[in-house]
């Protein structure tokens, strides 16, 4: 038995064998396709500014014979919070439909950010069922986390200081300072710095070398 992605897909398989009686045998592949019935997908951007609102679309996929009512949750965050009215959304699906809940989230916190959300089927009772259609008897649910990264508002900035320095021979420890200040409106949080340290006067000019040749090579 082997497990594979819940991923609504197709996958090829195939297999040979090798005898002393009858040499290399190859077997026809064979094909299967993996179908998830109840699943959710969240529809986000690449980054978000911190205090900005997302309007969240939470799709629910029903591929179940038969209607359930389904509950969709946004779970709670550190790094999130829901500002609509309710962190609970309903929507009712016959087999083979979509529906799609929304929620409005701002982020507070800069980074990657994951979001989780969860949907579930629920009560018959939650939802009329539609003329000519059944309820499923049955219970399905998915918990999905996805991961969104969180930016500072503002604009870029990037000052670089450079110093050459000399260790004396006969000076057994040796230690140098650099002070960083930073703008007085920089934005809170936002502030990083980096430290590097090369023992050759050539290094820096060396930087990323190893982009330098492909480069140059696809120019003949």
């Amino acid at each position: 038995t082997i497990k594979v992605p819940d991923t609504i897909t197709s996958w090829s398989a195939a297999a040979y064998a090798v005898s002393n009686k009858f040499g290399l045998g190859v077997a026809q592949p064979s094909e299967v396709t993996v179908v998830q019935k109840f699943f959710l997908s969240m529809k986000l951007p690449y980054s978000v500014i911190r205090g900005e609102i997302l309007e969240l679309v939470v799709s629910v996929f029903n591929y179940i014979s038969g209607c359930v009512p389904v509950t969709v949750t946004l779970l709670d965050g550190d790094c999130y919070k829901n500002t609509g009215t309710s962190p609970i959304g309903q929507v009712c699906l016959c087999s083979n439909d979509i529906g799609s809940v929304e929620f409005n989230v701002s982020f507070n916190t800069l980074g990657d950010c994951p979001i989780e959300v969860e949907a579930k089927t629920g009560r018959t009772e939650l939802c009329p069922l539609p003329s000519g259609e059944v309820f499923a008897n049955v219970i399905a649910m998915d918990h999905v986390t996805r991961v969104l990264k969180v930016e500072p508002a503002g604009v870029e900035r990037e000052h670089v200081v450079s110093r050459y320095e000399v260790k004396a021979k006969d000076d057994p420890s040796y230690s140098i300072g650099f002070p960083i200040t930073a703008p007085d409106d920089i934005v809170a949080g936002s502030g990083r710095a980096w430290l590097s340290i090369v023992g050759d006067l050539l290094g820096p000019s060396l930087n990323g070398i190893e982009n330098l040749l492909p480069s140059a090579g696809r120019l003949w």
